[in-house]
């Protein structure tokens, strides 16, 4: 098989060790594709002409041990993916040199120590995904010249410090993921070039001061989740202006005061589809303003699909898992106008919007209550709630 150019044995059942002649790579290989079996041991290590390697995918195996320095002899890689398995050691340095990797899957091992420092080289880096590690340390500066990537994605580590200002910088970010982490400090109030950032998640850490304004530049922002930190201040009505934000989450945090009823924007939120302000401290009235929409939960409903996934490295939120709240009394839903009917939902006695975060499958870590007087269209996604917090449904 001196001619073989692609190697693809992925989603089977193939167990025990990967055979060490695998490592006698031929020169005319480009890939190997073995993700998603059972093979156990280690990687072998590559003893032969790797030269034309471009990917090698290995995840979703019972993989131990190190990633075998050998592989930095394949120049051409692009694309590395070794994630849920359960290797281990210090993340390999020599990763971040090679010229032409684009793809860096790690998350879901068992890697230790810090990221390095080594990131010199990485122009074409596009996709880093290194969540669910025992990483520590602070993010290193190097990979400020990864100016290509578009995915970053370090969390469910130890990774501390404060958060690299360098990061809001990055002019084809798309997605940033440092959730569950012990990052202190405040939220850097630099994201002037962030036209692509899309998702945001700074969720379970120990963040403080207020939501920057500066964030109000990033108008292709889709997710927002900072819940779970020590953020003050008042509510930043002023990401009601972006107009693709579909999931906000700032529950468990420290701000306090009404949330306002702008009359600046005649339809905020025009794209939300998940909402929760759960555990925050605010008071006061909510107005209608802010939740009279709600249009992609309303097109779901009347068009019978399920709902979409919002997506987000390897974090989902949606909005149809529903359950009573436990508040002595109800918050008033506040509009300055009059005349709401029933479906327009305007007479919402509350409105809390829930997230869940977990498997594509629906795993549901947390739901909460929309409202104790349902308006028809919403029925069904109470119902579909229902269904999947009781183990019924197939979301």
């Amino acid at each position: 098989m001196n001619k073989l150019r692609y190697l693809v044995m992925s989603n089977n059942r193939f167990g025990e060790s990967i055979p060490q002649c695998f490592g006698n790579i031929t020169s005319s290989l480009v890939m190997i594709d073995m993700g998603n079996n059972n093979f156990q041991g280690t990687i072998p290590n590559v003893c032969g002409d790797c030269g034309s390697l471009e990917a090698l995918i290995l995840n979703g195996n019972q993989l131990r041990g190190k990633v075998p320095m050998s592989l930095s002899k394949c120049q051409s890689l692009e694309v590395v993916d070794f994630g849920n398995n359960h290797l281990n050691g210090t993340l390999p340095g020599w990763l971040g040199d090679l010229p032409n990797l684009r793809t860096l899957v790690l998350n879901s091992n068992n890697f230790q120590g810090t990221i390095p420092n080594v990131y010199g080289d990485c122009g074409r880096l596009e996709l880093l995904i290194l969540n669910g590690n025992q990483l520590r340390g602070k993010v290193p500066m190097s990979l400020s010249n990864c100016q290509s990537l578009k995915l970053v994605d370090f969390g469910n580590n130890h990774l501390n410090g404060t958060l690299p200002g360098w990061l809001g910088d990055l002019p084809n970010l798309q997605t940033l993921v440092l959730n569950s982490n012990n990052f202190q400090g405040t939220i850097p109030n630099i994201y002037g070039n962030c036209r692509s950032l899309e998702g945001l998640s700074l969720n379970g850490n120990q963040l403080r001061g207020e939501v920057p304004i500066s964030l109000s530049n990033c108008q292709s922002l889709k997710v927002v989740d900072f819940g779970n930190n020590h953020l003050n201040g008042t509510f930043p009505g002023w990401l009601g202006d972006l107009p693709n934000l579909q999931a906000l989450v700032l529950k468990s945090n420290n701000f306090h005061g009404h949330i306002p009823h702008s009359s600046a924007i005649e339809s905020p939120f025009p794209s939300l589809r998940v909402l929760d302000l759960s555990h925050s401290g605010f008071l006061g009235q909510l107005p209608a303003k802010y939740f009279q929409s709600f249009k992609s939960m309303k097109n779901v409903v009347k068009s019978s699909t399920p709902p979409e996934y919002l997506s987000m490295g390897l974090m989902y939120y949606y909005s149809i898992d529903v359950a009573c709240s436990e508040y002595s009394h109800e918050p008033q839903l506040f509009s300055s106008d009059e005349g709401f009917d029933e479906e327009s939902g305007f007479t919402w006695e509350v409105v809390m919007l829930g997230y869940g975060c977990g498997t594509i499958v629906g795993l549901v870590m947390r739901y909460l209550m929309l409202s104790t007087r349902k308006v028809k269209w919403f029925n069904p996604i109470a119902d579909a709630g229902r269904e999947v917090r009781d183990g019924t449904g197939t979301f």
